[in-house]
């Protein structure tokens, strides 16, 4: 990885879902709350569900966006 602008705070983890209800459901599931410790515990972070993407999102821009607002 190579930072040309700005800072870089960590890494991006990308997880595609059919849809937001599909993403949602998963977040919501008794079994993703059942190992959500396990991320939260060890992982500092954000989690946020996106309704899609456009070709040039830049998900640098938007976390650096959002953790100011």
């Amino acid at each position: 990885m190579e930072v040309r602008e700005g800072q870089w705070p960590g890494d991006v983890v990308l997880v595609e879902f059919p849809s937001m209800a599909h993403a949602r459901d998963f977040y919501d599931s008794a079994a993703y709350q059942e190992i959500k410790p396990l991320r939260t515990a060890h992982l500092e972070g954000d989690l946020i569900i996106v309704d899609g993407v456009d070709p040039d999102h830049d998900s640098a821009e938007m976390a650096a966006a959002l953790r100011s607002a």
